[in-house]
């Protein structure tokens, strides 16, 4: 998630022509990875819950579509 780096900001800040604001990327975060085993490939139950995530997704989008 971007986020502003504070300490610059407030460095400069009385600058005439205005603060510098620079945006950090923050890769930190975690990301969503399918369940895989030791060696990299993807566990049955891992790739059996995509479907169904998928399935949801696709069985609420219909439902929007010809329903509401």
């Amino acid at each position: 998630m971007p986020e502003f780096d504070l300490s610059l900001y407030n460095a400069t800040r009385d600058r005439p022509g205005g603060p510098l604001v620079v945006v950090d990327d923050a890769d930190d975060a975690p990301t969503l990875q399918p369940l895989s085993d030791a060696s990299g490939r993807w566990t049955q139950g891992g790739t059996i819950g995509y479907l169904l995530a998928y399935g949801l997704l696709a069985g609420g989008l219909i439902y929007c579509a010809y329903f509401l």
